[in-house]
This record gives structure tokens, C-alpha cells and sequence, in this order.
């Protein structure tokens, strides 16, 4: 937003000292602001449907270039003279036959809004001025200031279908939300920051109790009082049949973790020792809320994953084990 507002003022201040004779430059700062702002957020959305990321920038790059084309809706008018046919012409006058709900929806797509307020700003220039009280004074069939109202509508429209895609739609990093989680209080509690609970129907003692469906000869034993009072107490970091599936380049299924089961206790240092390929990484990734599970259940101090990663996370920290962090920071 600053790097816009920024940009906005300095390319409204070297057009409207050559260009400019009548008129304020605040409206004018005003029109490349809203463009700028309806343009970012008109390509974060388009950016979220495509999972990888550079592909999506790509994605979102192509469809605002088709945009672009958009505003030959308003200039082509069919017919012509009785005698020239009835292919259309151009013709750079807005449509008498289009009506409000057309002609303002159009400027929803940021690069017709520009065009069109920024050719009714130098007609106000022409007459006198374009000044913050005639905004909303009809030129021609437009009025700049809905015009500008509609891109600050394209702006919100575009925010929040953002903040809606990014959490449904499956990343190459990061899990998905399902597409109901607005209706989901858990989720409203998540964002106030009201401790959502334990998702879990089950008791600590129940769900740690699924150890007995598997052999547990090699086991140690988890009966002392001080750790099933910790489980009572969901104390524990708890992975029952944890399973993590891929696909190869062949399109075969890669078993990165099979059916996994481990409790950790708070107080105590756990080791997680395993050959390369073994599934450590991945398993951490599905810890720490990154990759999403094929099968199983993970609880974390009594929060679900992944229903309730962001809870998980501000009980959690991660280490890599190469230090990424700068030496000075």
C-alpha cells in the first residue's frame, strides 16, 4: 500500500504539471491509487489459484493482460450507416444503451476504471477543473466519483475473495482449509484469539489408549501415574496412525510415513531417530502444521491438527538444523 501510495503521488505530480491546467492533483493521486490497489489485490486472488507459486504470478500476469482488452466492450457499437453494413466501429464515447449497473460493474475491472475516470478528469479539466466538490457531477454519462468507488469496490471484492482463496485452496506449502471454515466458530475463536479448547470428543486417556490395537512388545511401558496425568491433562503432543502418501514422477504412491504412533510428554526430550527417507522431515512438516496428513490423527496440547494449526503454532517452535538466521539479527 505504501509502495502504491508512493508511486501513485509521483506519477499524478509529473502528469499533472505537463498535462494538467485547471485541476486539483488530489483527485488525480486519488485515481492511480484506487487503479494501483484494485490491480494488487485483483492479482493476489488470481495468484492463489494455481498451486505453485511462479506458475500463479504467470497465471495472474496473463489474465490481467486479457483484462486489458476489456474495454473494447465499451467502445465497439454495432451498426453503423445504412449504408456501411453492420459490422461495428470504434467509436471512444461511452454507449448511450449502457445502462448503470454495466457501465460501473465494467469499471470493477481496475484498467477500465482507469481509463474511464481518467478521460472524465481532463474533460473536468477542460470545462473549468476537476475539484473534490464536483466528484459526482454527471460529464458525458460518467461520474468520476463512482468510478472511483467502483475500483475501491473491485478492491475489497478482490481482499477478501483473497483471504477466502488462500486458505481453501492447496498449496505446495501450508494446508487447506475446508471451503465452510467461515461458518465455523472454532475458526472466529481462532482469530480473536480465544482459546478454541480441545476439538477432540475423546478422552486424553482414549486416545492414548489406541496403542493397545498394535503390538507393544518393544514398547516402553506409558503406565506410570506422572504420564497419564499429563495425558488427563493433554500434556502431551499425540500421533496415532500417522500416514503420508506421495506420488513418484511415475505416478506411483510413495509411503513417506506409515501408520506412525507416538506420544510426547511436556518435560522430557524426545528423539526421533530414523534412516534417510525414513519420513523425520516429513513428519516434523506435519507437526508444525506445513504438510498436510493422508491418514491419522494429530493432537497437540489438545488442539486437532490440522483444524487448529494456528493455535498449535503459538504453543510451538521449530528449529531447522542448519541456522538460518543471519548472524547479526
Amino acid at each position: 500500500a505504501i509502495f502504491n501510495l508512493l508511486s501513485s503521488v509521483g506519477a499524478a505530480a509529473l502528469l499533472h504539471s505537463s498535462a494538467v491546467s485547471h485541476s486539483d492533483i488530489g483527485p488525480l493521486v486519488l485515481i492511480f491509487f484506487a487503479c494501483a490497489m484494485a490491480t494488487t489485490t485483483l492479482g493476489m486472488a488470481l495468484s492463489t489459484l494455481i498451486s505453485s507459486e511462479r506458475l500463479g504470478a504467470l497465471f495472474a500476469i496473463a489474465v490481467y493482460n486479457v483484462l486489458s482488452y476489456a474495454d473494447l466492450l465499451l467502445w465497439v457499437k454495432s451498426g453503423g450507416s445504412s449504408g456501411q453494413g453492420a459490422r461495428g466501429s470504434i467509436d471512444h464515447e461511452i454507449p448511450e444503451n449502457l445502462g448503470f449497473a454495466q457501465l460501473y460493474g465494467l469499471s470493477m475491472i481496475p484498467q477500465v476504471g482507469f481509463e474511464l475516470t481518467m478521460k472524465t478528469y481532463f474533460e473536468l479539466d477542460k470545462i473549468g477543473g476537476c475539484r473534490w466538490d464536483n466528484l459526482f457531477v454527471l460529464q458525458g454519462q460518467y461520474r468520476m466519483g463512482s468510478g472511483l468507488m467502483a475500483m475501491g469496490a473491485s478492491f475489497c471484492l478482490c481482499a477478501l475473495l483473497y483471504a477466502y482463496l488462500e486458505q481453501v485452496m492447496q498449496h505446495e506449502i501450508g494446508l487447506a482449509r475446508p471451503w465452510y471454515f467461515p461458518l465455523d466458530p472454532s475458526f472466529w475463536r481462532e482469530m480473536c484469539g480465544i482459546g478454541a479448547g480441545a476439538l477432540l470428543t475423546d478422552s486424553a486417556e482414549d486416545v492414548v489408549s489406541s496403542d493397545k490395537e498394535v503390538d507393544t512388545t518393544n514398547f516402553e511401558s506409558e503406565n506410570d501415574e506422572n504420564l497419564r496425568q499429563l495425558r488427563h491433562q493433554r500434556l502431551v503432543v499425540s500421533v496415532r496412525g500417522l500416514k503420508k502418501e506421495f506420488r513418484n514422477a511415475s505416478g506411483a504412491r510413495v509411503k513417506a510415513v506409515d501408520g506412525l504412533q507416538l506420544t510426547m510428554y511436556q518435560g522430557e526430550c524426545f528423539c526421533l531417530l530414523g534412516h534417510n527417507g525414513a519420513g523425520k522431515t516429513t513428519t516434523m512438516g506435519i507437526l508444525t502444521g506445513m504438510v498436510p496428513q493422508s491418514a491419522g490423527e494429530v493432537e497437540v496440547l489438545g488442539h486437532r491438527l490440522p483444524e487448529q494449526r494456528d493455535v498449535v503454532r503459538q504453543h510451538m517452535g521449530f528449529c531447522m538444523q542448519q541456522n538460518v538466521l543471519w548472524d547479526t539479527l
